[in-house]
């Protein structure tokens, strides 16, 4: 994971260990904050993100990846 600090935001960016492709997610300061000292739940930290961004920040596995993983599952 590497995080990029610009103004009152941060630039997350992610290796899916599955793909290894690299994702990026904008999010704010104090909510990354707030999610890397687990005050609040991933969904109340960033509501402005997708549910794919904010499983890439949980388990930091792609949406792609993850639908793969668990499309048999869901049949």
């Amino acid at each position: 994971m590497k995080i990029e600090e610009i103004a009152d935001n941060l630039i997350v960016t992610v290796e899916c260990p599955i793909c290894k492709n690299d994702f990026t997610v904008i999010v704010n300061k104090i909510d990354w904050h707030d999610f890397q000292n687990k005050r609040k739940l991933i969904q109340h930290c960033f509501p402005y993100l997708k549910l794919d961004e904010r499983e890439l920040l949980m388990s930091g596995i792609c949406g792609t990846c993850w639908d793969k993983m668990y499309k048999e599952t869901e049949e």
